[in-house]
């Protein structure tokens, strides 16, 4: 079992409220690249089984985010289950009540709003979670997980693992191995896409320069002179160049 929280948490309360009750979603790969048609339309998936709403009320939770005054709106996250671990309904419900514990200490229940979604339809439990990151009676901002909040949070995780004998996400030996992605084909425009040096690593700038020219290396380009002159070392960056005999 591992617990995450999600990067986002700004805008309206419809586009995270509304992807844990969907019973329709994206499709991704693998990759976590979305699967498109061939004429290029991303594919959607239907969750079966549906999702379920453990606690809280979605459209509480989102008219809640809306009304959030500060600039970011809420937070949300999930604990994952492994597919080995199979928790009891009493089980999921201790993990949640730990979890709201930790993050809403010393609050009390009518001061936040939590809410929790099931989802089953990957093979394995998920508990998805989202609530305003707001204190309800106040209004001033509330954030669940502040700077260094891992700690604590891994820490309630290796402590649910080790009392129920579930994955633990640490364990080396579910490292997965490195997996080989296609490389994207690069060239090399050279210096302003000069074509002498497209696509060619193994040449220069100083390829280009006939034989017998002096040069010396500016902050960003390359300045050369005729053979018999030389550059003035007094040239500041943005003259033109001063040639000397």
């Amino acid at each position: 079992m591992l617990i995450k929280l999600f990067r986002s948490g700004k805008g309206s309360g419809a586009a995270p409220v509304d992807y844990l009750i969907a019973s329709h979603v994206l499709a991704y790969d693998g990759n976590r690249d979305l699967i498109r048609d061939d004429a290029g339309v991303p594919l959607m998936k239907s969750r079966h089984p549906l999702p379920e709403v453990l606690a809280g009320d979605p459209d509480h939770t989102r008219a809640l985010i809306d009304a959030c005054p500060h600039v970011w709106t809420y937070r949300a996250g999930v604990i994952s289950f492994d597919k080995d671990d199979h928790p009891t309904e009493e089980q999921q419900q201790a993990v949640m009540d730990a979890f709201d514990e930790l993050a809403f200490a010393g609050l009390d229940r009518d001061q936040v709003d939590m809410l929790w979604v099931r989802h089953s339809h990957e093979g394995r439990v998920e508990l998805h979670f989202c609530t305003p990151r707001m204190e309800l009676s106040s209004g001033k901002s509330l954030n669940i997980a502040p700077p260094g909040y891992q700690k604590s949070m891994d820490s309630l995780r290796d402590m649910l693992n080790k009392e129920h004998g579930w994955a633990d996400p640490q364990d080396p030996a579910r490292s997965q191995d490195i997996k080989q992605l296609p490389e994207k084909k690069t060239s090399c425009p050279g210096p302003r896409g000069h074509p002498e040096l497209a696509g060619r690593p193994d040449r220069c700038r100083s390829d280009l320069i006939p034989a017998g020219h002096g040069c010396r290396a500016g902050r960003s380009r390359l300045r050369t002179a005729p053979p018999g002159q030389s550059l003035s070392h007094s040239q500041r960056p943005g003259q033109r160049n001063t040639l000397a005999a």
